[in-house]
């Protein structure tokens, strides 16, 4: 599975899974939230709180899961789904890979595609459905956008 820009200076993607579209995501151009098109079903991904924040996946208005910070200076996010609780952090310092993992071992990946190219590849468990998948593949792409804006404000020496 990857996730694609929909065009070179897009901030919507595309899930892919062997070639094929199977969700499109639209980030929202102010703030932090999204929505996310599945088989003509819209989903939300919203954000709650301004410290403590909550990432939440709507479908109507069930909850399907959520992300958080455990503590501030934290780098992981504590992702639940139906009660069960994955951790999404960082694979190493060095790069920007991201694992998903439970209590015990690494259970997935999501990674840039390469140096040059925009995107990512997303390989997660089989057991996670497909909008949980996304909008965990959508929290990745929040967290590296982030990260750039971050080191974009911080290597302006004006």
């Amino acid at each position: 599975m990857e996730a694609v820009p929909q065009s070179l200076f897009s901030r919507d993607y595309d899930v892919l899974e062997n070639s094929r579209k199977i969700a499109d995501i639209d980030m929202a151009w102010w703030g932090e939230r999204a929505d996310v098109l599945i088989d003509n079903t819209t989903y939300k991904i919203n954000k709650q709180g301004f410290i403590k924040q909550t990432f939440s996946l709507l479908q109507g208005s069930q909850v399907l899961a959520t992300a958080r910070k455990e503590s501030l200076l934290s780098r992981e996010y504590v992702v639940e789904i139906g009660g069960t609780r994955y951790y999404l952090k960082r694979k190493s310092w060095l790069h920007r890979a991201m694992s998903l993992s439970n209590d015990i071992t690494s259970l997935g990946v999501i990674r840039p595609r390469g140096f040059l190219k925009r995107g990512t590849i997303v390989d997660l468990p089989e057991e996670i459905t497909l909008p949980v998948k996304v909008f965990v593949i959508w929290l990745v792409l929040l967290l590296w956008r982030r990260e750039k804006n971050n080191n974009a404000a911080g290597s302006d020496s004006g």
